[in-house]
């Protein structure tokens, strides 16, 4: 478990290690990184060596992959290893997949350096020839040194995942910050991180402006947004707690999960889930004035009717998930863990009642500087 050891001790997070068949996990204390030594951790090439990492094993996805994707996530984990990764590969995959009926379009270009990197949504509708019980966002890399985020969004277009959800339609944002991704960069080419910007437009973001004005018009039962954490022993979610309960019930069976008490040294973490209906949680999200992604979904395009998986009475609460995989495993287990949060989320939204209710348009935020 994290958390600080009392009185002058430093924060320290617990690494699980010794995780194989017949053996018990054996819990050892890691002292938490400093700022600087996470920036140059994340800059070094190759995969972050663990202590007794050997003994890590590995975790058979619920669903096996195709050979083609498998070979894919292998060439994303040698470029990972190489210190860099092929956005323009990873665009292809995006327009090589097959929508079945969907619609991909660029919504803008990212400006990073002597070139511009494109930014894409896919539009899935219901396939069930209904109107759709739901309406859900997925979104990944908004983190550029986070990939696993982007991969298993790319791979769950690939992989046609929304075929096996009739009912809901899906807006699928495969990769929010290209050029972090082609670069290893947590931040945007501006050195702002995304995730903090997205309560006000400003000109160093451009890319909030080009996420915002493509969600206009546009509400969601449900958001998953993908991520990684560099210095985690296991899978957490920032997520409602019957949500973030259910994830990690079904992400355990795939990977590690995070059985500390604290993210980051100061939030409180509770089985693996931060629980965003808690009294603090909601205490932080009124002060917090840089925005990620997640608060302005809850507060501007959230749906007020249908299914919800938000437990709180607040119609703008947060109904949705932010995954945060341990990077020191491989990519294609990550990609994994991803793909059965997901399909968590969605078997629980299947579940809800619809509700009485209208959605509201609020499109004073849309203007961009």
């Amino acid at each position: 478990m994290s958390g600080a050891l009392g009185g002058d001790h430093p924060p320290v997070f617990w690494h699980k290690v010794g995780w194989g068949e017949g053996s018990r996990a054996t819990l050892i204390p890691k002292v938490r990184a400093t700022g600087e030594q996470r920036g140059a951790r994340r800059k070094a090439k190759g995969p972050r060596s663990h202590a007794n990492g050997a003994g890590l094993a590995l975790y058979a996805p619920r669903r096996p992959y195709t050979s083609l994707m498998a070979a894919d996530l292998r060439e994303v984990a040698h470029a990972e290893r190489a210190g860099g990764r092929d956005y323009d590969a990873l665009a292809m995959r995006v327009e090589g997949a097959d929508l079945h009926g969907g619609a991909l379009r660029i919504i803008g270009e990212q400006p990073g350096g002597h070139r511009t990197y494109p930014m894409y949504m896919a539009s899935l509708p219901a396939r069930s020839g209904k109107a759709p019980k739901a309406s859900v966002l997925l979104n990944g890399g908004t983190h550029g040194d986070e990939p696993a985020g982007a991969e298993a969004v790319v791979a769950f277009l690939e992989a046609d995942i929304a075929g096996q959800w009739p009912e809901f339609a899906f807006t699928v944002m495969p990769c929010t910050n290209p050029w972090g991704h082609a670069h290893a960069r947590r931040e945007g080419p501006a050195g702002r991180d995304l995730n903090r910007a997205f309560r006000r437009a400003s000109p160093r973001t451009p890319e909030v402006s080009i996420i915002k004005r493509a969600l206009a018009g546009r509400a969601f039962n449900l958001y998953v947004d993908c991520h990684e954490d560099i210095d985690a022993p296991g899978l957490y979610v920032f997520a409602p707690t019957r949500l973030g309960n259910a994830i990690v019930s079904a992400v355990a069976a795939t990977g590690p999960i995070h059985q500390g008490d604290l993210v980051d040294g100061e939030i409180p973490l509770n089985g693996g889930v931060v629980a965003t209906d808690s009294d603090r949680s909601r205490e932080r999200r009124t002060g917090w004035l840089t925005w990620p992604l997640p608060y302005y979904i809850a507060r501007y395009r959230q749906a007020h009717d249908g299914p919800t998986l938000s437990d709180e009475g607040d119609p703008r609460a947060l109904s949705g998930a932010t995954i945060e995989t341990p990077t020191f495993l491989p990519m294609h287990q990550r990609v994994a863990m991803h793909h059965a949060a997901i399909d968590a989320a969605l078997r629980l939204l299947r579940e809800q009642p619809p509700r009485d209710g209208r959605s509201e348009e609020h499109t004073s935020e849309l203007q961009s500087h």
